[in-house]
């Protein structure tokens, strides 16, 4: 077995940008389910991975010699959707998995976290309506793992987005939602276990300030042209929903928002605090409708940093995703209609 389309050298590019969390969001069908995995089949240490990548690139770089080098940890959200019962078992069943796959680290445990161990087992087994009984599920798992192999931990979370976009849709934040996000905080911002986290989604939730600040830690890589734009296929996005354009023509006549639009389209940039996670139907705020722009693909996150009026905010420099929805956002606002 070989790999059919060599994108092996993107593990190359992985280790070499050393980001501790990248978040990598491309649309559907772009190929990012296939390049997660193979980035976790290529370190995972309980596999013998040579003949996967035997005649690929990346087996002739001195990065072949981290093949099969570290733990991994992959969970793909993809078919976490549904109602909250069917989300939260489907995101028990991913972990459950995890858990059941590395069985033989958890025979000798000492006191305190044979009670965790248990305690977790018995949460994917319980049909609580919500997952605040496993949200240290993962980090467990990870400390675990770390103590077992004496090496850190590599996640790999594909789709991530997706159960967060159905807590927002079915209305149960607080039952799966936050949880969730507890649990991906946990891993990826405050774990020692971790070595490196890879997400891979459409949009990124997980910076929301509206659910506990964000994960200001992520190296993230939206849209077009990125390191990465090179092993996926690229978006042929060009038209904007109409929708949205009605949303954009709502916007611009709001005197508040109506003026960062202006300074936005003067700048070619501008700098603000979003939410990906309520939407600007609901919710007439300015992060809202900034938010709704990257989540649609119209705009790109293009860098970060905490924000120097609230501890808990984070800025974000957007720019255009590319030219041809620059000119069809500049129509909308321009419409007199």
């Amino acid at each position: 077995m070989t790999m059919k389309n060599d994108t092996s050298l993107m593990i190359k590019d992985f280790l070499e940008d050393g980001s501790h969390v990248t978040m990598i969001n491309y649309p559907k069908w772009s190929g990012k389910t296939s390049n997660i995995k193979i980035l976790a089949n290529f370190f995972d240490i309980t596999k013998d991975s040579k003949e996967i990548f035997k005649g690929s690139k990346i087996m002739d770089t001195l990065y072949v010699n981290e093949m099969n080098q570290y733990t991994t940890v992959f969970l793909s959200f993809t078919n976490v959707i549904g109602n909250k019962e069917e989300v939260i078992g489907c995101i028990k069943t991913q972990i459950k998995k995890e858990y059941e796959r590395y069985s033989f680290i958890f025979v000798e445990l000492d006191e305190f976290d044979i009670h965790n161990y248990f305690r977790i087992i018995n949460g994917f087994e319980n049909k609580s309506n919500t997952l605040y009984k496993i949200d240290d599920s993962l980090v467990f798992l990870m400390r675990s793992l770390e103590k077992y192999y004496n090496k850190n931990v590599m996640v790999f979370i594909d789709d991530y987005d997706i159960p967060f976009e159905e807590t927002r849709v079915g209305n149960f934040c607080d039952e799966v939602g936050n949880p969730l996000y507890i649990m991906f905080h946990a891993a990826f911002k405050t774990s020692d276990a971790l070595k490196y986290g890879l997400l891979t989604g459409t949009q990124n939730v997980l910076i929301s300030d509206s659910i506990g600040g964000g994960l200001n830690n992520l190296m993230i890589h939206n849209g077009e042209y990125n390191k990465y734009s090179f092993y996926f296929k690229q978006s042929q996005q060009e038209m904007i929903n109409e929708n949205i354009i009605i949303m954009i023509k709502e916007a611009k006549d709001a005197r508040f928002i109506g003026r960062l639009i202006n300074k936005f389209l003067e700048d070619g940039s501008i700098e603000t605090p979003i939410d990906l996670f309520k939407s600007y139907y609901e919710v007439k705020e300015s992060y809202c409708f900034w938010g709704m722009l990257v989540n649609e693909g119209i705009l790109n996150i293009v860098d970060s940093r905490p924000s120097t009026v609230f501890s808990y905010q984070t800025i974000y420099r957007l720019e255009f995703s590319n030219d041809k929805l620059k000119e069809q956002f500049i129509k909308a606002v321009n419409d007199k209609n």
